[in-house]
C-alpha cells in the first residue's frame, strides 16, 4: 500500500487541522487512522468526518498530541501522546543555560520520553475485504 498523499501540513490551527484532515479524507482511498499534531487540529478533524458521515472509531481512528484537560471531554474522548511539557521545558531550559557558559557537552540527542494515553477514539481497521 502506497503512503504517497498520506502526509497534509498544518499550522497547529483549527483552520489548518479542518484543511488537512479534509484533504486526506477526500482522497479515493482515506485512511483509516489520522494522526494529528495537536488538540486544535484534533478538534476539527472530528468536525470534519462527521459532516462526512464518518463514525470515530468505527470509521477513522484518530491520536492527537498535547492531550489538555480537553480531548477527555470530546466525543469521543481522544486517544493522546502525553508528551511531558513541565520536564521538556526544564531540560531545554538546562541545555540553554549550559550552552550559555559554555558548559554543553551534549553529544547525543536530549530525549524525554512521552506516553500514550488510550481512549475511545481508536480501533482496529475495518476488514477491507
Amino acid at each position: 500500500m502506497s503512503t504517497d498523499g498520506l502526509l497534509a501540513t498544518g499550522d497547529f490551527s483549527y483552520a489548518s487541522g479542518e484543511l488537512a484532515a479534509r484533504a486526506l479524507l477526500s482522497r479515493a482511498s482515506p485512511p483509516s487512522a489520522i494522526v494529528v499534531s495537536n488538540d486544535q487540529m484534533a478538534l476539527a478533524t472530528i468536525e470534519v468526518a462527521h459532516t462526512m458521515g464518518l463514525a470515530i472509531p468505527a470509521d477513522l481512528s484518530l491520536v492527537c498530541f498535547d492531550n489538555t484537560p480537553l480531548v477527555r471531554f470530546t466525543r469521543p474522548p481522544l486517544t493522546a501522546v502525553d508528551q511531558p511539557v513541565a520536564e521538556i521545558t526544564a531540560r531545554a531550559v538546562e541545555l540553554l543555560i549550559a550552552a550559555q557558559r559554555e558548559e554543553l557537552s551534549v553529544t547525543i540527542p536530549v530525549v524525554v520520553p512521552a506516553s500514550l494515553v488510550v481512549r475511545e477514539s481508536t480501533a482496529a481497521p475495518r476488514d477491507a475485504g
